[in-house]
């Protein structure tokens, strides 16, 4: 591969990930801090493991600021807890249909801490 087709796939992965990172939130527990995804408009998605406790969930978005959320449901079964947020006026999550995706795929976990940011990693 050419060094202009590797600095055209990093521009384009960067790029990416700045667009979904508009939609991932961090999700501050008391238990531990996570990462969520803005689902649907008030609607946030994250690890069910994380919010061992039911109240206290604050949510840091990309532009830093903050908001409470209420827990609205939780499958420990499937990892996956529901919280519901003032966010109507927040960019969610544009998710592809997952029907073209084949094995060797590039994969991209994209996470949001409120001290250092968006992060992500590839598989």
């Amino acid at each position: 591969m050419s060094a202009a087709a590797l600095a055209e796939l990093s521009n384009s992965l960067s790029g990416a990930i700045a667009q979904a990172g508009e939609s991932v939130v961090a999700i501050n527990g008391r238990r531990r801090s996570s990462s969520g995804i803005h689902w649907q408009s008030g609607i946030v998605v994250t690890a069910e493991h994380s919010l061992k406790r039911d109240e206290e969930i604050g949510i840091t978005w990309a532009d830093k600021t903050t908001s409470n959320a209420t827990l609205i449901g939780r499958d420990g079964g499937t990892d996956l807890a529901v919280l519901r947020v003032d966010g109507s006026d927040r960019p969610t999550a544009q998710i592809a249909n997952p029907e073209g995706l084949r094995v060797g795929n590039l994969v991209m976990a994209i996470a949001r801490s409120p001290e250092s940011g968006i992060s992500a990693s590839m598989a």
